[in-house]
């Protein structure tokens, strides 16, 4: 740790062996919580709370339990890459034509405006639909294999207005357990946002405190 980042705590009058005391309490709290998640394995999970609370700490447990549990872990990420800059996004590599339609339909990009056009000319919020586009395939694949499979969204509607952020929480709800053995879960910091993706197991950050887990919308 550096000298300025111990100066900072002790004008709090803290010390470097309490904020380590704290830190190692939250990180076990998260462990035990991501391996309740783990455990129930609902279609989708919400981790919500504020920025710094430790919601992408505990995604980080979800997928080390779930790699211990055998299963896959898929990054969701919207797409940013430069390799695919003249290829259409109906042309996702490894599928046919149908299969793409399904999973841009999936998530709302099957229309006839959009099919031709490539990825870096999408807007942000068609860009984050795609990129669960191609979580979802890749998900799909492990799945059909046999494997379960956990798809992890950090920071999910982050840089997205509240109306872009409504269609992309919708898309990923209708997404989110269509497929056996697919399971995903998505770290929000808007309670807005959060309140719209119908979540089996629901879990709330807050700064200190440790997350808390809750039986979420749609739970059996």
């Amino acid at each position: 740790m550096s000298g300025r980042a111990i100066r900072a705590m002790a004008s709090f009058g803290l010390s470097m062996r309490e904020v380590a005391r704290g830190r190692a309490m939250l990180e076990r709290r998260s462990e035990s919580i991501a391996a309740r998640v783990v455990r129930a394995a609902p279609a989708l999970v919400v981790i919500v709370g504020p920025s710094g609370s430790g919601k992408s700490t505990l995604l980080d447990a979800v997928g080390r339990r779930a790699l211990e549990g055998g299963a896959r872990v898929v990054r969701v990420g919207a797409w940013s890459g430069a390799e695919w800059s003249a290829r259409p996004i109906v042309a996702i590599p490894g599928t046919t034509l149908v299969r793409a339609m399904g999973l841009l339909s999936r998530v709302g990009l099957a229309e006839a405006r959009l099919l031709g056009r490539a990825p870096g000319s999408l807007s942000a919020g068609e860009r984050a639909r795609f990129g669960l586009a191609l979580a979802l395939h890749e998900a799909m694949a492990h799945a059909e294999r046999g494997r379960e499979v956990w798809l992890l969204c950090d920071e999910f509607g982050t840089g997205l207005d509240f109306e872009t952020a409504r269609g992309v929480a919708v898309n990923a709800t209708r997404a989110a357990g269509a497929v056996e053995g697919v399971r995903m879960a998505a770290c929000v910091s808007d309670e807005r946002v959060a309140s719209l993706l119908c979540a089996g197991v629901r879990v709330v950050t807050r700064a200190g405190r440790g997350p808390v887990m809750e039986t979420g919308r749609g739970a059996a």
